[in-house]
């Protein structure tokens, strides 16, 4: 799936967030400003989370099209003109998928809800949640249109580590405040690539796959770091 025209229009670009943790909304601006970079248009950008203060601290940021999780699926079948689907999902989940009880989206429901897309041709969806194990051997190929899954799909949990931004992302007002925050690394570094792609695997195209493969290395190369300095810590108390 080509990511060099991630502004160009005719693609919708979903978030999903089932945690009450506001490090999960930072995880969702970190993502909006990443597309703002690339000239995404507002209208193209949609939240769907149940997050109390959620239309408040994105509103800060200025990212307006918020909704409910349970309107996820009626919302995504009303969808006009968009031909490409970039679902990203961060927060916690659960063994039933995103979100709990009853209103819980399952995988089938997810695949079912971005497949009802009026005019989708593809899309694709980035798990960064725990529980994005339960979607993994999901048939993404039939029946059309074809879906791709990448992220936290092999039964493992993903993990949230503290990042600090060089540049502090800014409210609508202008003020810089986002700067650190316990952020989901796996999607982090997915929109780092997005902000300056750069083609990973040599075959000339900036794909899905070369974001797939940067964040995937960046990831392992910062729980590595994570965990030498858990090491270290750990010996000299005690000492």
């Amino acid at each position: 799936m080509p990511l060099y025209t991630v502004g160009a229009g005719g693609t919708a670009w979903v978030f999903i967030a089932d945690s009450v943790d506001n490090r999960h909304l930072f995880d969702i601006i970190d993502g909006v400003d990443a597309l703002r970079d690339r000239h995404v248009g507002e209208s193209d950008i949609f939240v769907f989370t149940d997050h109390p203060a959620a239309g408040f601290v994105l509103g800060q940021f200025g990212i307006s099209q918020v909704l409910p999780l349970s309107d996820f699926a009626a919302t995504l079948h009303r969808l006009p003109g968009y031909e490409l689907a970039m679902i990203v999902v961060t927060g916690h989940g659960s063994p039933g998928g995103i979100g709990q009880g009853a209103g819980a989206i399952s995988p089938y429901g997810l695949l079912q809800a971005v497949r009802a897309i009026p005019a989708l041709k593809a899309g694709a969806i980035v798990l960064g949640q725990c529980f994005a194990g339960v979607f993994n051997l999901q048939d993404v190929k039939t029946p059309q249109p074809e879906l791709t899954l990448i992220g936290a799909t092999n039964l493992n949990l993903s993990l949230s580590a503290s990042i600090e931004l060089a540049t502090p992302i800014s409210q609508q007002d202008g003020t810089p405040v986002l700067k650190t925050w316990e952020a989901n690394i796996f999607l982090f570094f997915f929109f780092l690539w997005l902000r300056a792609p750069m083609d990973v695997d040599g075959d000339g195209a900036l794909t899905l796959m070369d974001a797939y493969k940067f964040a995937g290395t960046l990831s392992n190369s910062k729980l590595t770091k994570i965990k030498s300095s858990l090491y270290v810590q750990t010996t000299q108390q005690l000492q």
